[in-house]
């Protein structure tokens, strides 16, 4: 212990330095401070699990494809494919697609852009009476965009209300 306080003594102003304040804030952070994760603002739940989504909020999304100088549409456009999302939409039109095959348009939040997908209709037979404005969650990989849409790869849809919203 008395080297420790000799050691001290003859450094004492280096150690209080700033290089000196910083190489103990190191040590300090270093031995002492739990390893925190790192989260991604546009991200929630974890990535291995079945809760991770890209937390972005469609029409706020559209805009910024919208307001992009024309050159750099077609690139961040690109960026947006594989990210998963969960998103509460209105269900709007759909058309049939193949066997039991249902292409589902549909408004995020009842606005503001379309989503659509598509949907097996003997797991999601509800789409069969479902009046228009009926609200979903639809969670699925954008696959495209185009326009005022995206395109979603639909992994799972939960009705949410089957009434249709004004």
């Amino acid at each position: 212990m008395s080297d420790v306080i000799n050691y001290i003594e003859n450094n004492y102003q280096w150690i209080f330095s700033g290089a000196g304040i910083a190489f103990i804030s190191f040590l300090f952070m270093f031995f002492f401070n739990k390893k925190k994760s790192v989260t991604n603002n546009h991200m929630s739940g974890d990535s291995s699990s079945d809760d991770y989504f890209s937390n972005i909020d469609a029409h706020e999304e559209m805009v910024k494809i919208s307001d992009c100088p024309p050159y750099q549409k077609e690139q961040f456009r690109e960026n947006y494919k594989g990210l998963r999302v969960k998103w509460e939409v209105n269900y709007f039109s759909a058309y049939k697609k193949g066997d039991n095959k249902l292409r589902v348009s549909s408004k995020y939040k009842n606005n503001y852009p379309w989503i659509n997908f598509t949907v097996d209709l003997n797991e999601n037979p509800i789409f069969k009476v479902a009046n228009k404005g009926t609200k979903f969650i639809v969670i699925g990989k954008i696959i495209k965009t185009n326009g005022g849409e995206f395109y979603l790869d639909t992994e799972k849809v939960i009705e949410v209300d089957i009434t249709p919203s004004k």
